[in-house]
């Protein structure tokens, strides 16, 4: 399903936004270019080949916090690769094209694999800047975050679960599967206007609507 660097995007490296697309986009599209062959051979009109993606969110109107631009980017790629992909399918071969949009899952290793991820960010960001310039100015922003996501309620893994097999085994599968009351909201924010949308999008993390409380140092 990928994995997720986040950080921000004045100091981040650009080999971690790299390694990021490389494995959440790049590397769907080397999958499905590699088992599309046999797709095609157990495909038929009358039994259709399925493939299923795993987006985030509310997909391509998910509102964009502070910190996940890397990860963010990389799943809306994933969003237009699998729009692009479904029509050229449907125009020339009888193959469904599915992507499950998973809000927060818990329970799941997310936390502690964030944790280590976030520390390998700021060490590379110190590394490449020669000073703690990066977690001096972002450091209680990213700490706010982490507490926000141990807070906010999530969604059982077991729910993505059935998602998937209802994607797989369905007759008619959805395009689009939003796993999560937070997956469903997502998108209707997302279709606000940006003021709107990114007010928020900053106090539900940030401010006055987050579980974690008002973040401290930082404008809302």
């Amino acid at each position: 399903h990928g994995i997720a660097f986040n950080g921000p995007i004045a100091y981040m490296p650009i080999s971690m936004y790299q390694r990021q697309h490389d494995v959440n986009y790049m590397g769907n599209i080397r999958m499905t270019q590699h088992f599309l062959p046999l797709l095609k051979e157990a495909s038929s009109s009358s039994s259709r080949a399925r493939i299923v993606f795993t987006g985030t969110s509310g997909g391509p109107c998910s509102p964009c916090p502070p910190l996940l631009s890397a990860y963010m980017s990389s799943k809306f790629a994933v969003e237009a690769m699998a729009q692009c992909l479904r029509m050229e399918l449907h125009m020339n071969i009888p193959i469904d094209c599915c992507v499950i949009n998973p809000g927060f899952v818990k329970p799941t290793m997310l936390m502690e694999e964030g944790k280590k991820l976030t520390t390998k960010m700021w060490d590379a960001c110190g590394q490449e800047q020669g000073n703690n310039v990066a977690q001096d100015e972002y450091g209680g922003m990213m700490e706010h975050f982490m507490m926000y996501s141990a807070a906010v309620p999530g969604t059982h893994v077991s729910e993505v679960c059935l998602a998937a097999e209802h994607a797989l085994t369905a007759n008619s599968p959805r395009t689009s599967y939003k796993v999560g009351i937070d997956s469903k909201l997502a998108p209707i924010v997302g279709m606000l206007p940006t003021g709107v949308r990114e007010k928020i999008s900053l106090h539900g993390m940030y401010g006055i609507l987050s579980p974690a409380g008002t973040v401290k140092g930082y404008r809302v």
